[in-house]
C-alpha cells in the first residue's frame, strides 16, 4: 500500500485481529481455521473473470461461499452488528467480515450448486455438468448433438477397419497431435488409403488422421 490511509486503516485491522486471537475469540478462530483451508479464492475469481475456471474447481469455489457466514459463527451479515459482536474498532475489518458472511452471496453460491452435477464437477465431465435441463435447454441440446457424434463416430469404425482390411479400428489420443487418430504399423503403411491424413510417427507406428473422421 502506499496511500498513508489505506495502511492506516490495515494496521487497524491486524491490530483488532491480535486482540480477538489474544481473547480465544471463537469467532476469529473459525475465521483462521476456515481460511486456511479455503485455498486460492483470489486465483478462482479470476478464471471465472476470463472463463477458464475447470468445472471441478467452480464446484469447490461456490461450496466455500455456500455457508461461509454461519461457518464463522456470523448469523448476521450486518456490518455494526458485527462489530459490536467482536468488539473491534476497524471498519475495514467488519466491513470484510460483514461481506464474507453475505447471505445473498451465499444464496446465489447454493442456487448455482443445485444446478451442478458434482460428480460431473469433479470429473470435469464437460458434458454433465448441469443436471437441470429445464433451466439450460440449450446445454441439454448441444449435449445431445454431442453425443450424436460420438455414436456416429464409433459407428464409423468398422467402414475404417475395411479400408485398410483389417478386423478392427482402435482411436488413440496424442497429446499436441489430436483425438480421434488410427494407428497403423509402419509395416502396414501401403494399406492406408491416399487421402488418410498423416498427423505423427515412431519408429513403430504411424498415426493418422481419416477425412470422414475429421
Amino acid at each position: 500500500l502506499r496511500r498513508s490511509e489505506s495502511i492506516r486503516q490495515r494496521q487497524s485491522a491486524v491490530g483488532d485481529i491480535i486482540k480477538l486471537m489474544d481473547s480465544s475469540s471463537e469467532t476469529m478462530a473459525k475465521v483462521l481455521e476456515i481460511l486456511s483451508g479455503l485455498g486460492d479464492l483470489e486465483r478462482s475469481l479470476g478464471r471465472i473473470v476470463h472463463g477458464t475456471i475447470s468445472q471441478a474447481e467452480l464446484l469447490s469455489f461456490l461450496n466455500a461461499f455456500k455457508d461461509l457466514g454461519l461457518r464463522m459463527g456470523l448469523e448476521t451479515d450486518v456490518q455494526h452488528e458485527i462489530k459490536d459482536k467482536l468488539n473491534i474498532e476497524s471498519d475495514l475489518l467488519s466491513t470484510l467480515l460483514s461481506e464474507a458472511a453475505d447471505h445473498e452471496c451465499a444464496k446465489q453460491a447454493q442456487d448455482l450448486l443445485h444446478t451442478l452435477n458434482p460428480k460431473a464437477c469433479e470429473k470435469n465431465d464437460l458434458l454433465h455438468v448441469f443436471k437441470d435441463d429445464d433451466t439450460y435447454h440449450e446445454v441439454a441440446l448441444k449435449r445431445k448433438i454431442v453425443q450424436q457424434h460420438l455414436d456416429a463416430l464409433e459407428n464409423l469404425r468398422p467402414n475404417l477397419a475395411a479400408e485398410l482390411g483389417v478386423a478392427s479400428v482402435d482411436y488413440v489420443t496424442k497429446q499436441n497431435q489430436g483425438e480421434y487418430l488410427i494407428e497403423i504399423p509402419v509395416k502396414k503403411e501401403k494399406t492406408v488409403p491416399s487421402d488418410w491424413i498423416r498427423v505423427s510417427s515412431t519408429k513403430t507406428v504411424l498415426r493418422f488422421l481419416a477425412p470422414r473422421v475429421k
